[in-house]
């Protein structure tokens, strides 16, 4: 089914976050349907959304909506009117409020800047009440005052924001401060039941946990895969790659030119040669192919044939041109 929309822009000021106290809301209103005795012919605009109309009266130019049978959802009485996220957003005076299709006051008109984006995953709506940044629950029907520039996005347990320029973490439903606002960029991830943030400054990658310690220093200029389940990262830095820890442990020194992950092991790539190696430069098979292939779907009847089908992990290609299968032991077979 198809939704029309309408859209409108919504910016937000420059503030310093701050924690305020919590505001409960006075119960909603609802407001009930009666009879309207308006036809087609009234209305200057029509949008229809679902089994509702939303118009533009040409007497009074206020927007209202009612239903296909022209029952009143709610009177000609505002500004403007969208639909997001299946509900109603109004403007009246230069207040905003949220309704639901049913006409029930999900949020009273008396807030400013609202979000067109509800963060569905935890029921909030952004914006400013009485010049001040907050967030209002749509579930517990309250506002939460807290300072910031914009919300760059929500996590089941976190919401990140922005504020002049930097990025910071706080808590959901408490609202605390669990990062500062001093990254470039930040990203939660959880390894190995550790909750952990990938942060970014000055163009370094680092690691921190949510006590904001450091883990893994902000120095390097990618981390990739990223972590697998054993807490082991490729880093580089200054152009060369590694392998590191959860706990900043140098598995395998910053010294190669191209590291993938392979099985339980890694292909290294140092000056042109490739190899597999193990933790702590164990090396298990050396840097002498000129190519390691993980792609072996053209190599299929050939291990059909060895009878080593599920077996070959790669192909390693040498420099005469020559290859040899890479078995999932590891060991190299030459075709």
């Amino acid at each position: 089914m198809k939704y029309t929309f309408l859209f409108f822009v919504v910016f937000f000021s420059n503030l310093a976050f701050s924690q305020m106290e919590i505001q409960e809301e006075k119960p909603i209103a609802t407001t009930k349907k009666k009879k309207a005795t308006i036809t087609h012919s009234d209305f200057d605009v029509i949008h229809t959304v679902r089994n509702l109309i939303i118009s533009l009266d040409k007497k009074n130019g206020k927007w209202g909506v009612v239903t296909k049978n022209f029952e009143t959802i709610l009177p000609f009485e505002f500004d403007s009117i969208a639909v997001v996220h299946k509900r109603i957003w109004v403007r009246k005076n230069s207040l905003e409020g949220y309704f639901d299709f049913e006409g029930k006051e999900l949020m009273p008109i008396k807030y400013t800047d609202l979000s067109t984006q509800i963060f569905v995953q935890l029921y909030l709506v952004s914006g400013k009440l009485n010049g001040e940044t907050g967030f209002f629950e749509l579930k517990k029907q309250r506002w939460i005052p807290v300072e910031f520039d914009s919300v760059v996005r929500t996590y089941r347990k976190y919401i990140k924001l922005k504020k002049d320029g930097k990025e910071g973490l706080i808590s959901y439903p408490d609202f605390k401060i669990i990062l500062p606002f001093e990254y470039d960029q930040l990203s939660p991830n959880k390894i190995r039941y550790n909750e952990i943030v990938f942060v970014k400054n000055d163009g370094k990658l680092g690691i921190v946990n949510m006590k904001n310690e450091i883990i893994i220093p902000l120095e390097y200029e990618s981390i990739t895969f990223p972590f697998d389940f054993e807490g082991h990262a490729a880093v580089e830095k200054n152009g060369k790659s590694g392998i590191l820890s959860l706990e900043n442990e140098i598995l395998l020194p910053l010294e190669y030119d191209y590291i993938k992950k392979l099985g339980s092991k890694y292909i290294v790539g140092q000056y042109g040669k490739y190899g597999v190696m193990g933790y702590h430069q164990q090396v298990i098979l050396p840097l002498k192919y000129s190519k390691i292939n993980q792609d072996m779907f053209k190599y299929e009847s050939i291990i059909n044939e060895k009878s080593l089908k599920g077996k070959v992990i790669a192909i390693g290609i040498l420099p005469s041109g020559k290859k040899e299968f890479i078995k999932n032991d590891f060991k190299a077979v030459k075709f």
